[in-house]
């Protein structure tokens, strides 16, 4: 799988594997669903490289689908592009109302999986509340349980949110807990 650089066609071939995939997926009852998801995060933790094209076009193919059933939304090809862009590590720019939200699902899902906890930084509190929000049926349409960290939580809550598959929270948050859990 290509880790950077410009979109290339593999990227594009890719896009087509996830979106032919997200189509078988779509006759599954949401057991089904469910079931094919932890399959998948039993892969990944048991040492299936998260980066491998099987497992991104998988994640990516879920994602895609618990998307559409949760919101009634589907991705476009930029988004997947932009998806696979950050999954390996890459930067993605996106334009007002491209939509940023649904795209961080994709790798925060494939690395959510992992069993390593995923941190989704915002640049305000309200920001991080609306995206947990709108993406919180998603996760638990694939087994993943997300959390979301606000200033005024006190600690044990704080450990609960960091405990989920995908906290959400502002980007200042995540450096003060982390200076805190370094002066206690």
């Amino acid at each position: 799988m290509p880790r950077a650089g410009k979109v290339h066609r593999s990227h594009y071939q890719i896009v087509g594997r996830i979106r032919a995939r997200a189509s078988e997926l779509e006759e599954s009852d949401k057991k089904t669903l469910l079931e094919t998801a932890r399959i998948l995060r039993e892969t990944i933790r048991g040492g299936l490289d998260v980066l491998s094209p099987f497992a991104v076009v998988e994640s990516f193919a879920l994602t895609s689908e618990a998307l559409r059933r949760a919101t009634g939304k589907i991705f476009y090809d930029v988004q997947l592009l932009a998806g696979l862009a950050l999954a390996t590590a890459n930067i993605a720019e996106m334009q007002t109302g491209e939509g940023k939200t649904i795209t961080c699902a994709l790798p925060a899902v494939l690395y959510g999986w992992t069993g390593r906890g995923v941190h989704v930084a915002t640049t305000n509190a309200y920001l991080a509340e609306r995206d947990r929000e709108e993406l919180a049926d998603v996760f638990e349409l694939l087994g993943l349980k997300s959390g979301l960290i606000k200033s005024e939580q006190n600690p044990s809550e704080k450990r609960d949110a960091y405990l989920c598959d995908i906290t959400y929270g502002t980007g200042y948050e995540f450096g003060f807990d982390f200076l805190r859990d370094q002066l206690t």
